[in-house]
């Protein structure tokens, strides 16, 4: 039996939103389930950042977050 499921709400850009959808069509995934096997892998022990494997100034990824990237 599964655990009990979670709803989050989260915003994101248009743009954003776009690619997602559009990446999840095309591996045959919900936008849940992209977002729940992401979180599966943060590991706690790092931050969100280390994670992705983002080293870049943080303007830059203010920048990258503003464009939807």
């Amino acid at each position: 039996m599964e655990p009990v499921r979670k709803n989050l709400t989260i915003s994101i850009s248009a743009t954003s939103y776009k690619r997602a959808r559009v990446w999840a069509a095309n591996h045959e995934i919900s936008l849940s389930r992209l977002v729940e096997a992401f979180l599966s892998t943060i590991d706690i022990n790092k931050t969100a950042l280390q994670c992705i494997g983002f080293d870049g100034a943080r303007q830059t990824l203010v920048r990258r977050l503003d464009k939807g990237m």
